[in-house]
């Protein structure tokens, strides 16, 4: 396993991070898997929860089969768990992305996992508790399917448009933070909506730029305590004066930009929009 410093643990959880050297398993023979799942297919050809439970069950089937990339460790809270993340890859492209999901003690509390179908778009996210998996399938212009799947039981879970925006904006940022990790390995993510909940909030004074360089025009100077949506950002760590630094696309009232982000100047907006 890699061993990712503990002092970069937040970044991870925030940002990120990009080691960049490679782990594959023993066996490493590739397995065909012709499912695609392009942003429209669910609703615009009927394809339902019941046939996409049956391809994430497939893929989880012959994980031992796929080839595995950068699998990491990094202690949290002073060593109390441990992050773990895997990549499993077919033909060079993701399949699967697998990670430990915590409580808000910081104690481990289960796992989870992307799915991504042959064209490396992510149709899927699963949370493991115990005996029951909870599920959610991106349907594209920002729609989704969530249900639960308790002893073989599926069971649809009622969600709104304002829900459906504040998950797939909460899946986005955990998956792009996540694959910075894997910066070598191309993917593609649901875009998040411009009138999502705000999943972010500026900690200190930041400005907001109409690029992701410092060089770029400033749009906005943010005071502290302003929400921010999350658009996505440009899967690309900057190290400067040993920091660790990340471009995010954000909405700012009505201005959409660019910020550069570390631990201490963007947190986690706690008002839920769920």
């Amino acid at each position: 396993m890699k061993m990712v410093n503990s002092s970069i643990l937040m970044l991870i959880t925030c940002l990120g991070c990009s080691p960049s050297d490679k782990q594959k398993s023993e066996n490493s023979e590739v397995i065909t898997y012709n499912q695609k799942l392009p942003q429209d297919t669910i609703q615009n050809k009927g394809l339902n929860f019941f046939e996409v439970d049956k391809m994430i069950s497939e893929v989880d089937r012959k994980t031992d089969k796929y080839q595995i990339l950068n699998s990491f460790e990094a202690p949290i809270n002073a060593g109390r768990d441990t992050l773990k993340t895997s990549l499993y890859l077919e033909n060079n492209k993701p399949v699967k992305l697998s990670y430990t999901v915590f409580d808000d003690g910081g104690n481990a509390g289960g796992k989870a996992v992307f799915y991504f179908d042959n064209s490396g778009y992510t149709y899927a996210h699963k949370l493991i508790f115990d005996v029951q998996e909870i599920i959610e399938v991106y349907l594209g212009k920002h729609k989704l399917i969530k249900y639960t799947k308790k002893e073989g039981k599926l069971t649809v879970q009622k969600t709104n448009s304002q829900i459906d925006l504040y998950r797939e904006a909460v899946a986005v940022k955990t998956l792009d933070n996540l694959m910075l990790l894997y910066p070598e390995v191309n993917y593609i993510a649901p875009k998040p909506g411009e009138n999502a909940p705000p999943t972010l909030i500026t900690l200190k004074n930041v400005k907001l730029y109409e690029e992701p360089s410092l060089q770029s025009k400033v749009i906005e100077n943010l005071a502290p305590k302003e929400p921010l949506i999350y658009l996505g950002n440009n899967r690309k760590i900057e190290k400067t004066n040993e920091k660790i630094k990340l471009w995010i696309n954000v909405k700012s009232g009505k201005n959409i930009g660019w910020v550069l982000s570390t631990p201490n100047l963007i947190g986690d907006n706690d008002d839920e929009g769920s």
